[in-house]
């Protein structure tokens, strides 16, 4: 039983042995390189031409932004930009309109006489400064010399080598000479506070100058 067995196997596999030879001896299989597929089209020659696209619509049409333009100076108009109108496009930095510069170049011309003014009005307090401080030094300088009379005629009182109406006339002239010492203290005292106060005006005075240049330079 057993060798009928293996007379049937035999066959299949002497078979399986021709099978397997004959793939390893076999040459591959040759590969066509693959083709583009053409087709067959017409070809037709367009001229250039300009062409202004048009949107028809209905509707509301609004802006995507606006701009309220707000004059920076007041005056008369003497030009205006021949662009400037209703939906017109003009170029960033254009003039639009030219305002007249008179009333701005006198108002200039008077601030700068008011600098002027007012520095001349420093140069003359300054003067007085001196003049104040030169005056008070010869009136303290005479009130010594009166106190001094005054002393002297006041031993010839007690001596009764000088009458009383002398020493009361000496003693007016000090009165006198004090009050004359303490005016000039007074006004030197001022002095100060006023130039200080010409001193805020000339700033302010600058500038408006400023601010005038620049409203002429916007007209």
């Amino acid at each position: 039983m057993s060798n009928k067995r293996w007379v049937f196997f035999i066959p299949v596999i002497l078979g399986i042995i021709v099978i397997v030879l004959l793939k390893q001896n076999s040459p591959e299989p040759k590969q066509n390189p693959a083709q583009e597929m053409t087709k067959a089209v017409r070809i037709l020659s367009l001229p250039q031409l300009s062409v202004t696209p048009i949107a028809i619509g209905y509707g509301t049409v609004r802006p995507v932004s606006t701009w309220e333009a707000i004059a920076q100076v007041e005056g008369i108009i003497l030009e205006k930009n021949s662009k400037f109108a209703k939906g017109a496009i003009i170029k960033k930095g254009s003039i639009l309109f030219q305002i007249d510069p008179v009333d701005y170049e006198l108002n200039i011309t008077q601030i700068k006489s008011d600098i002027l003014a007012t520095q001349a009005q420093m140069e003359e307090l300054d003067t007085k400064l001196e003049n104040t401080q030169a005056s008070l030094a010869i009136e303290k300088k005479s009130l010594e010399l009166i106190k001094n009379e005054l002393t002297r005629l006041k031993k010839l009182l007690k001596k009764s080598s000088v009458s009383h109406s002398d020493f009361e006339a000496q003693e007016r002239n000090m009165l006198t000479q004090q009050q004359s010492v303490l005016s000039q203290s007074n006004s030197l005292k001022l002095i100060p506070s006023q130039k200080a106060l010409l001193d805020a005006q000339l700033q302010q005075k600058q500038s408006q100058l400023k601010r005038a240049q620049r409203d002429l330079q916007n007209t």
